[in-house]
């Protein structure tokens, strides 16, 4: 396994986070045009390919264009799967910190043949790293969506400033290869979203989770602006309110989470949204 010292929900400028996410393959959008390598077959093997390709599975779980592929030709004894790939230092998703609002990260995978873990970490241009978080599979042939909790990081540095993203998309021992599909990498803010309401700068949603209407309402400012943003970045409803209280009709949209960014005059607020 690769020897590392231990210790794209949208751009920058739309929801303030560090990283460019989320990272969906999309020509317009973050991934497709990054540099990604890959690592560390057995000796005698060739590395994992990796290419961004058309959606193997358009359904309602993924119903992007574009996802990234690896190919894995080999089989493996070790129990990280001898697989991964990375991102460019320096580049593509860029420089971050682990804090609350972004230290959950979500993730399609859809493995073919065979169900397996993964695992994501984060790295530093000097070679340091947090371990791997490692997630379970059950689901084979069908896009499922994994949840990565980096919580237990907020607050702690390493050597220099977090640029890599490296996930590895077979975690455990394999009698075959394995051609992995993933998706739709989303950094969070480390909130579970609870049927109750979430509340957060004085903005609130109700009902949340719902099936036809979220209540949004601001406590110490009209509501200027609202975008509500689905898995891959898209905008799905938009208003213009002047107004405390906002109704979002999402009798149109399919169930899943969503983004949903509320501007006020005291700044610039971000709400999860579930959809039933």
């Amino acid at each position: 396994m690769k020897r590392i010292i231990l210790l794209s929900f949208l751009g920058t400028a739309t929801l303030g986070f560090a990283q460019n996410n989320p990272v969906d393959f999309e020509p317009d959008g973050f991934g497709a045009d990054w540099n990604w390598a890959t690592f560390e077959a057995p000796e005698g093997e060739q590395n994992p390919e990796f290419s961004v390709v058309p959606n193997i599975s358009v359904d309602d779980v993924n119903g992007s264009a574009n996802v990234a592929r690896m190919v894995i030709d080999y089989p493996s004894t070790e129990i990280w799967g001898q697989a991964g790939c990375e991102t460019e230092h320096g580049a593509g998703i860029g420089e971050f910190t682990i804090t609350e609002e972004n230290s959950t990260v979500s993730m399609m995978v859809y493995q073919e043949g065979f169900a397996s873990p993964v695992a994501l970490k984060f790295a530093t241009p000097v070679g340091a790293a947090f371990l791997e978080t490692v997630v379970q599979n059950d689901v084979a042939d069908a896009w499922f969506e994994v949840e990565f909790d980096m919580s237990e990081y907020i607050g702690h540095t390493l050597p220099g400033e977090t640029d890599q993203i490296i996930f590895f998309p077979s975690y455990g021992p394999r009698e075959t290869g394995h051609t992995v599909y993933f998706d739709n990498v989303v950094f969070g803010d480390g909130e579970t979203v609870s049927t109750t309401d979430f509340e957060a700068d004085g903005i609130s949603a109700f009902p949340n989770p719902s099936k036809d209407a979220w209540n949004v309402s601001s406590e110490n400012a009209p509501i200027t602006q609202v975008q509500v943003f689905n898995a891959i970045g898209q905008v799905v409803w938009s208003a213009v309110p002047h107004n405390e209280m906002v109704a979002i009709d999402a009798s149109a949209l399919k169930p899943g989470l969503y983004i949903t960014r509320i501007e006020t005059a005291n700044g610039t607020s971000v709400l999860k949204l579930v959809k039933d």
